[in-house]
């Protein structure tokens, strides 16, 4: 046998190992990435004239708006935002209740006390008590 004929078997040899480990590493499974799991709060939600006290179960991480905004959007409820320069997102109605009307205004009370950040920047705690009223605006904050 050739010398150059022995090349080309062990080349070919070669090959067949390769391809046959590159078809193995590939049909391994791999396992599946793990899933991440979004850990969930409960917390109460009260919206003056428009919902009771209600345990709401929430993403871990959502604001105030964005919770006020799911629960609305369930009931199929009007809400209304405005985004204000230097304040953040402002709720301007819920349902028929439209700031100005009475000289009433939306503002929202974490476990009993006004917030002072926007619900767009306050992010709602396990066990919070996050209550809507509508109402003359408190004398001070």
């Amino acid at each position: 046998m050739s010398i150059m004929k022995k090349w080309t078997q062990a080349l070919a040899v070669l090959l067949a190992i390769a391809a046959g480990i590159a078809f193995f590493t590939l049909s391994i499974s791999r396992p599946p990435a793990p899933i991440q799991e979004t850990r969930t709060i409960v917390t109460s939600l009260a919206i003056h004239g428009v919902l009771q006290p209600t345990d709401v179960q929430i993403p871990e991480g959502t604001s105030a708006l964005a919770m006020l905004k799911e629960e609305l959007g369930k009931r199929r409820l009007l809400i209304v935002t405005k985004e204000y320069t230097g304040l953040g997102t402002l709720v301007e109605q819920i349902g028929l209740y439209k700031n100005g009307d009475e000289d009433k205004y939306w503002t929202y009370m974490v476990n009993g006390t006004f917030a002072n950040v926007g619900a767009d920047a306050y992010v709602v705690q396990n066990s919070d008590s996050i209550e809507w009223t509508f109402s003359p605006p408190p004398d001070t904050y």
